[in-house]
C-alpha cells in the first residue's frame, strides 16, 4: 500500500513529467530546437523545465548499464547539447542526491561507479579538444558545470581513498582535499568521506578500485585539462571566440590565449571557475599534481595573471585562496613554484595601475606569499630588487588617496 504523501509527490507536474520517457524527450529535442534555429528563448524554458523536474528512471537505467558496460564515455561528445546536458545532470544526482546528507553509506550506483573505468569517463570529456568552444555561452557553461561538479566529487573522493590506503583504515586522518573545500562545504566533505570509506569497505577489494587508484598520482593530461578549463571559464573566455587566421581550431592553451571573447560573467559562470579552481587545488595537494604544474610554468602563469585581472571579485577571492594552498608548502615542488609565482606577480604588478580594482585581492596573495616564504626561509633574493618597484608604487598610491 503506498502512502498518502507518495501518491501526492506523484501528482506533483514535475514527477507527473518525468513518470513518461516521451514528455522528457520532448522537452531535450525542444531546447535542441530552439539551440539549432537560434531561439534562445524556447531553449531556455525547455531547459528551465528540464532543470527543474526529478531525474527520469529511463535516464537513470541508460546511465547505469552505461557505467556497468564501461561504455559512460558515450554521453559525449554530441552535435546538439541538450540530452547530453540532460544526461550529465541525471549523471551529477546519482552522484550526489539531492538527500545526500542523510545518508550514511555510498549508493549501489556509486560502488558500480567508483569500481569501473567509469569513474574516468568525466576526464575523457573534459579533455574534449572542442569542449571550451563545441556549443554557445549558455551550453557550454552549463556542461561545464555538470562536468566539473562531477570531477570535484571525484577526485575529493579519489584523494580520501588514496589516504586510507596510505594511512590505513584505522587512521584517522585528513586528506589535503578536504581542507581545499572549505568550512561552507563542510557537509559535502563529510559525504565524500562517508562514500569513500565505504566503498573501501564495502565487500570492496582494492583491485577492484584500481581505476580509482590511477587519480592517487595524477597524470599531466589530466592536469593540462584542469588548467585549461580554470583559465578559460575564470578569465571570460567561455566559449572561445578566435578570429585571427591559422590560429588553433581546438581547446588549447594556445587557443586560449588567442581568445578575444571577453564575456560578461554571471553568477553560473563564477560557480564555474570557483568549482573548476576547486578541483585544480585537489588535484594540485592531494593527487601530487604540483609537480605536474612545474612543467606548465607558461600556463600556470597564464592562468594566474588573467584570473587575477580578468575574474570578478568573487572568482579572485579564491583564486588567492587556491594558489595559496597549492603552493604554500613544504615539497620541493610546491617551494619552486612559489618562487615562481612570486617572480611572475611582481613581474605584472604594474596591470594594477590600468585596474585599481583588482590590487586587494593581487597584493593580498603576493603578501601572503612573500609571508610564506619569509616563515619557511625561502630564497627570494631573485625578487628583491622587485619590492622597491611596489613600495614605490604604494608610496604613490597612500599619496593619491591622502590628496583625493
Amino acid at each position: 500500500i503506498t502512502s498518502s504523501g507518495e501518491d501526492d509527490e506523484r501528482l506533483l507536474p514535475g514527477a507527473a513529467i518525468a513518470a513518461n520517457p516521451d514528455h522528457v524527450r520532448f522537452l531535450y529535442t525542444l531546447a535542441d530546437i530552439g539551440y539549432e534555429y537560434g531561439c534562445g528563448e524556447l531553449r531556455d524554458a525547455a531547459s528551465r523545465v528540464l532543470n527543474q523536474i526529478p531525474a527520469d528512471a529511463l535516464s537513470m537505467n541508460i546511465l547505469s548499464e552505461l557505467t556497468e558496460s564501461h561504455r559512460l564515455v558515450d554521453i559525449l561528445p554530441s552535435e546538439t547539447p541538450s540530452r547530453a546536458l540532460y544526461l550529465l545532470r541525471v549523471l551529477h544526482s546519482m552522484l550526489l542526491p539531492s538527500n545526500a546528507h542523510a545518508l550514511q553509506s555510498a549508493t549501489s550506483f556509486q560502488r558500480s561507479f567508483f569500481s569501473s573505468a567509469s569513474c574516468l569517463a568525466v576526464f575523457s570529456f573534459i579533455d574534449d579538444p572542442l569542449l571550451l568552444r563545441r556549443w554557445d555561452t549558455s551550453a557550454c557553461t552549463m556542461a561545464l558545470w555538470w562536468l566539473m561538479c562531477i570531477t570535484k566529487f571525484v577526485l575529493s573522493v579519489a584523494a580520501i581513498v588514496k589516504n586510507r590506503a596510505l594511512c590505513g583504515p584505522t587512521e584517522l586522518a585528513h586528506s589535503d582535499a578536504t581542507r581545499m573545500l572549505g568550512r561552507d562545504q563542510q557537509l559535502y566533505k563529510e559525504y565524500c568521506d562517508r562514500v569513500a570509506v565505504d566503498i573501501s569497505c564495502f565487500g570492496v577489494v582494492w583491485s577492484s578500485l584500481d581505476h580509482l587508484s590511477n587519480l592517487f598520482y595524477v597524470e599531466e593530461s589530466l592536469m593540462d585539462s584542469l588548467m585549461r578549463v580554470v583559465w578559460a571559464a575564470g578569465s571570460r573566455r567561455i566559449p572561445l571566440l578566435i578570429t585571427s587566421p591559422n590560429a588553433p581550431a581546438d581547446s588549447s592553451a594556445e587557443a586560449i590565449s588567442a581568445s578575444q571573447q571577453l564575456v560578461d560573467m554571471s553568477s553560473m559562470q563564477e560557480d564555474v571557475a570557483i568549482t573548476s579552481l576547486d578541483c585544480l587545488g585537489t588535484a594540485a595537494v592531494s593527487l601530487e599534481g604540483a609537480a605536474v604544474i612545474m612543467r606548465k610554468l607558461q600556463m600556470w602563469s597564464s592562468l594566474v595573471v588573467d584570473l587575477l585581472l580578468y575574474g570578478t571579485q568573487r572568482v579572485r577571492k579564491h583564486v588567492v585562496l587556491v594558489v595559496s594552498k597549492i603552493v604554500c608548502r613544504a615539497n620541493a615542488a610546491e617551494c619552486s613554484l612559489l618562487l615562481h609565482t612570486v617572480d611572475v606577480l611582481f613581474k605584472h604588478a604594474e596591470l594594477t595601475d590600468d585596474k585599481p580594482q583588482i590590487a586587494a585581492e593581487y597584493f593580498t596573495l603576493l603578501c601572503r606569499l612573500l609571508d610564506h616564504c619569509r616563515s619557511a626561509h625561502g630564497h627570494i633574493e631573485s625578487v628583491l630588487p622587485r619590492i622597491d618597484n611596489i613600495l614605490g608604487w604604494l608610496d604613490a598610491a597612500k599619496r593619491h588617496t591622502a590628496v583625493h
